[in-house]
């Protein structure tokens, strides 16, 4: 039979090792040389803030000064976790698949990233991006559908240059692009057709007042500028080029064919014969 250790004076239950009463402070004095009883298991501990004693973790008063200590309820007593290899493994399962997840976000981004660049390298739909004649000028037209009004305070200031200067040529044609890369397209046209009636033989602006017609679907125009442009300079690779765009947008697809034939046959290694072959790919079966 296991023996009850109990204090002499109050009768409070005390724990083998314990040199105070937990419940009177009295001091208990142990038998030298005799061990604990067996089943007696070390138990968690509490340290003294007086002296910096460890004590028992049910304790009410420091063993060694005999301080009251923190008094503890059994909710604290139990608060612990009882399966930290669980919580670990819980904790590993969790990193897991957050890197999963992470893997497969990355992989989806690389593959949505490849896809983008493609796009661009080889043009995109046949239908929209390839459709869209390049400028002479390679100026880089936003792809907004509606004119840029923050551009507004800029052309009022090169139509006033323009007031003040108005045999300077090279100013109607500043304003022209600048109105035509802000998708101010009618007021680019007026400008354009402006510095072309001095101008008559300057092909890269007669190529991009067509490209301004083109962007209305006035195809028509379009191609009556572009071909006066190609008349005058034979071999101009953008105005060939921008022919065979505008007469797939028409819908005449073997036209437009014969277009890119001769952007092709005029500079094989250049960047509009490439974009040109890519073009004619997709349309080839219809054409003889």
């Amino acid at each position: 039979m296991k023996p009850v250790l109990s204090c002499s004076k109050c009768g409070q239950s005390l724990s083998w090792g314990d040199r105070f009463c937990t419940q009177c402070g009295e001091s208990i004095e142990w038998p030298e040389g005799v061990a604990a009883p067996k089943g007696e298991a070390a138990e968690e501990t509490e340290r003294c803030s007086k002296c910096g004693a460890l004590n028992s973790a049910t304790s009410e008063r420091c063993e060694s000064c005999g301080s009251p200590l923190p008094r503890k309820t059994t909710r604290d007593l139990k608060a612990r976790p009882d399966r930290p290899r669980q919580a670990t493994e819980k904790r590993e399962k969790s990193r897991k698949e957050s890197s999963s997840w992470k893997s497969m976000a990355f992989f989806i981004g690389v593959v949505v990233v490849g896809v983008v660049i493609l796009e661009l390298a080889t043009g995109g739909d046949p239908t929209t991006q390839e459709n869209s004649p390049v400028d002479d000028h390679e100026h880089e037209h936003s792809e907004m559908t509606t004119a840029n009004m923050a551009a507004l305070p800029q052309i009022e200031e090169m139509e006033k240059r323009i007031a003040a200067n108005p045999s300077d040529q090279k100013l109607v044609l500043q304003l022209a692009n600048f109105l035509h890369d802000n998708r101010f397209t009618d007021k680019a046209i007026i400008q354009y057709q402006k510095y072309l009636q001095s101008n008559p033989n300057d092909v890269d602006a007669r190529v991009d007042l067509g490209i301004c017609y083109n962007d209305l679907n006035n195809f028509d125009e379009a191609r009556r500028q572009m071909e006066q442009a190609v008349k005058i300079n034979p071999k101009h690779l953008l105005g060939h080029f921008n022919l065979g765009i505008v007469n797939l947008r028409a819908g005449d697809v073997q036209q437009a064919n014969e277009w890119f034939k001769k952007v092709i046959a005029l500079d094989p290694g250049s960047g509009p014969a490439q974009r040109a072959k890519q073009l004619m790919q997709p349309h080839s079966t219809i054409t003889p």
